[in-house]
């Protein structure tokens, strides 16, 4: 990867390299459900989970001037800058339960744990 960075109104060209030492698969999980069969016969179920999660970053800064020199005139400057994001994941799945058993279903995102050096 390569970054510019000016002295003055010279730039600069300095390069980064990027070196993968381990990647390791990963799963995250998000939600889980459990169905038990007591029962002597097989049963069909069915999983069904949904999950959403906002974000929300939120950015505030006042500029004004006060003071001896500044009686007749003040300024006042507000900026507010608001980003909000929503994921959602809704899973339905159907199986079979054999008897006297219990199912564990996990939902969430398969995901890598990367490491590198720079």
């Amino acid at each position: 990867m390569w970054r510019t960075v000016f002295v003055g109104r010279a730039p600069i060209y300095e390069g980064y390299r990027y070196t993968a030492v381990s990647a390791a698969s990963a799963f995250n999980v998000s939600d889980a459900r459990v169905i038990d069969n007591t029962l002597d016969t097989p049963i069909n179920a069915t999983f069904t989970s949904a999950q959403s999660r906002t974000w929300r970053v939120q950015i505030t800064s006042t500029v004004g001037t006060a003071g001896e020199l500044a009686k007749t005139l003040q300024a006042s400057v507000s900026v507010q800058i608001v980003q909000e994001r929503t994921t959602a994941i809704g899973v339905n799945a159907g199986l079979v339960v054999a008897p006297h058993t219990r199912v564990t279903g996990q939902y969430g995102v398969h995901a890598f744990d990367v490491v590198y050096d720079v």
